[in-house]
């Protein structure tokens, strides 16, 4: 290789090592443009003379807002202002690499508290508060419980279970199994519904086991308890080995251990077509329980369908236009908040409306019966106006009969299809789909050219007969006039 070429590669290896890191940084620049605040002290602390907390974040210490609040035990019955103090100003702020290092000192002054000290972002209201418990001076100090989420507790509809975390100024006695045995976790519970209570409060103590890292297990049991199904308020707290009482903390827990009861109301017959509006009566033993309901169609041929245009669904019922005639299927798939379910069937019976014959002819007259036309004259006789519901009409038959015998079959009858002269007596039958029948009678005389010339004739003759009858009347009466005429008798 070439002196030439081995520098090349030299400089290009050089330069593509000095882009690595490059790239390295803005990766790990862009990690860092997360916003955060971190709390460095920690928690549960006893400040009595100087509260001291330091922290780090990637805002500007002007933009963060900081406070210590009261926490109040679970037996205060007069709560004023939580809030002790606030404020933006820090006793010292520095900055490396992008991130600001703040601290904060404080004079206690007699202060003598349960608190939080808090801080958050002014102007980023998505990021979470942090916090952390301070026990300042040296009296008014009591534990903390902390509700701590957990997916990996036992789910059962009967017994519920909940983790707390205790902070005590206390701390060193946790470790203590005699002592932390002592501890008695309370609650004060009612029965909730909407936003309140419906049922006087009752206290209760609730078992518990102290978990391997610390925690408390409370197992809150239905049946232990004595409580029915529904929703309950319990407002939780401890009392620790000094009798203290801890702030509370409230849970809204749901007992449900039966299946809903529903019923469907509505009508058990109908109409082919009709509208019909379907509510359901839920009853899962207690007061705002979260039902949901899932409705099902099945159309006499069974199958399921869905809606179509003009039904609706709410949450409570359903409308039905019953475009078959038959047996309907109605049913409710009702499923509560803790999975138990009840199906409940609804069978409704609908009943074929049969065609109503409307007809047209091409003479205007107001009856439909005694229509009389020339043989060799065009006429129709329409039926196409006859009327059904909407899911029947495109399939109406209509048969044309003369004494039993189809003559024709469709909506419309002519001469095309009738041209024998006569007297007819025609009877429509129209079927629709579903076997139902509608009839109606018409009567049509139809004349022939012949027929014609034979009554012109017998009218002739009729004419002639009675013009030679008055004459021989009238001869008879002149012959009789003359006979009676006598001579005058002239005098001699």
């Amino acid at each position: 290789m070439s002196s030439r070429a081995i520098a090349t590669f030299t400089v290009v290896f050089f330069v593509m090592v000095s882009i690595l890191p490059d790239n390295s940084i803005a990766s790990n620049s862009s990690v860092d443009d997360e916003p955060f605040i971190t709390i460095n002290t920690e928690n549960g602390l006893i400040f009595e003379d100087l509260i001291n907390i330091s922290g780090q974040s990637n805002i500007p210490a002007a933009e963060l807002l900081w406070s210590i609040n009261h926490i109040h035990p679970v037996d205060t019955l007069l709560i004023t202002d939580s809030q002790i103090m606030s404020s933006s100003i820090f006793s010292d702020v520095s900055i490396v690499d992008d991130t600001y290092n703040w601290e904060l000192s404080l004079p206690v002054d007699g202060l003598n508290c349960t608190c939080t000290f808090s801080i958050s972002a002014i102007n980023n209201v998505d990021l979470e508060e942090s916090s952390i418990i301070l026990f300042i001076g040296q009296n008014s100090h009591f534990s903390v419980i902390t509700h701590i989420p957990s997916f990996q507790n036992i789910v059962d509809n009967q017994i519920k279970y909940l983790s707390y975390e205790i902070i005590s100024p206390d701390s060193n006695s946790l470790n203590i199994p005699e002592i932390s045995e002592s501890f008695a976790f309370k609650a004060n519970i009612c029965q909730y519904s909407g936003n309140s209570c419906v049922s006087e409060s009752v206290q209760v103590e609730i078992n518990h086991t102290v978990q391997s890292d610390g925690t408390f297990l409370l197992v809150i049991d239905k049946t232990y308890l004595g409580i029915d199904d529904g929703n309950w308020n319990f407002e939780i707290y401890l009392r620790d080995s000094y009798l203290r009482f801890s702030n509370s903390d409230d849970q809204i827990l749901t007992f449900d251990t039966n299946p809903p009861m529903v019923e469907i109301l509505g009508t058990n017959e109908t109409y082919e077509m009709g509208l019909e509006v379907f509510s359901t009566s839920i009853d899962d033993g207690y007061d705002s329980s979260l039902v949901a309901l899932t409705w099902t169609i099945t159309e006499p041929n069974g199958m399921l369908r869905g809606l179509i245009e003009g039904e609706y669904i709410s949450d409570s019922s359903i409308s039905i236009r019953f475009n078959q005639s038959g047996e309907w299927n109605i049913s409710v798939l009702a499923i509560d908040s803790v999975g138990y379910f009840t199906k409940q069937s609804h069978i409704v019976y609908v009943q074929n409306v049969a065609p109503i014959i409307l007809l047209n002819n091409s003479i205007e007259t107001s009856s439909n019966k005694g229509l009389e036309f020339d043989l060799d004259e065009s006429w129709f006789i329409d039926a196409s106006l006859t009327f059904d519901t909407v899911n029947d009409i495109d399939e109406l038959t209509f048969t044309w009969f003369i004494d039993d015998e189809i003559i024709h079959v469709g909506k419309n009858l002519s001469n095309e299809q009738l041209n024998k002269s006569g007297n007819h007596k025609i009877i429509l039958i129209v079927t629709d789909n579903d076997g139902d029948t509608a009839q109606s009678t018409v009567e049509i005389i139809l004349n022939s050219e012949d027929d014609n010339e034979n009554g012109s004739n017998i009218i002739a003759i009729a004419i002639i007969l009675i013009v030679v009858l008055l004459a021989s009347i009238l001869l008879i009466r002149f012959r009789k006039e003359e006979a009676s005429f006598n001579l005058p008798k002239w005098g001699k």
